[in-house]
């Protein structure tokens, strides 16, 4: 591995972009803004494209591993998830629901809290069928899209209760 690598850490960090960086396409980002669709359109292409590029056995098993040994690559990972796709959930779904604007009152902890979730359920998915070998489901399509209509349909009655809330 040395005649390769210098160190552990370029080897974490070529996994890391191979895996990881690699399988990012920056199309998400501006799909999850694009508000000529509607927010429901948005998600579940945004989520099946997602799903399509990590359910892999690879890469989950390297996260939730990496994970477990506390290596920072979930760390570097869950940042970019925050910042590329909660964050802009959170001002998209304040946008179709005429919350007030994150330039207004920012983005709170209990919003992206609220994001994790929806997030959560695409990767525990994964989580089931990679680490427990569990079978995924025979539509993964219409799964997600019952996934992110569920969401939209309670979110926002959450999201504004934490929105207008006054702590």
């Amino acid at each position: 591995l040395y005649r390769y690598f210098p160190s552990k850490d370029h080897l974490i960090e070529r996994v890391y972009d191979e895996v990881y960086v690699r399988r990012w396409d920056k199309k998400w980002e501006d799909l999850i803004t694009n508000r000529t669709l509607t927010l429901e359109e948005r998600l579940v292409r945004f989520y099946t494209q997602y799903a399509r590029a990590v359910y892999d056995y690879v890469w989950v098993r390297i996260f939730v591993y990496s994970g477990l040994k506390g290596v920072d690559i979930n760390d570097r990972y869950l940042a970019i998830i925050r910042a590329k796709v909660l964050i802009p959930i959170a001002t998209e779904l304040r946008h179709a629901n005429d919350l007030p604007s994150p330039d207004t009152k920012p983005i709170s902890d209990d919003e992206i809290e609220l994001l994790w979730g929806l997030h959560g359920t695409f990767f525990y998915r994964a989580i089931r069928h990679f680490a427990y070998n569990m079978p995924l489901t025979d539509n993964l399509d219409q799964a997600i899209e019952r996934d992110v209509r569920m969401f939209l349909a309670g979110a926002p009655c959450v999201q504004k209760e934490i929105v207008e809330s006054k702590v």
